[in-house]
């Protein structure tokens, strides 16, 4: 197997995971947004970032993963005057 077909492999794997357990990532996200932050734009982030990793998949690495990247959303948006800040839901 190529490397890039491994790297297109993995990320049907990510994407995959991600569709299936969707309704508990979102739940994750939502948890961690109390400023504030799209729960869509944190799970599109978050699995962008686990598209490159290894092909082992497993719910704390995708929690993990959410978890980190609202994070980063979170304090990015800290400095944002209330009225920029993006809106939940999408």
């Amino acid at each position: 197997m190529t490397a890039t077909e491994l790297s297109t492999e993995q990320e049907e794997m990510w994407r995959t995971f991600f569709d299936d357990n969707h309704v508990d990532l979102v739940l994750v996200a939502e948890m961690l947004l109390r400023c504030h932050l799209s729960h869509g734009k944190i799970l599109r982030k978050a699995l962008s970032g686990l598209k490159s990793s290894p092909s082992e998949v497993t719910f704390e690495q995708a929690i993990g993963a959410v978890i980190n990247t609202a994070k980063v959303e979170a304090g990015a948006n800290l400095y944002l005057p209330l009225s920029q800040r993006p809106r939940a839901g999408g």
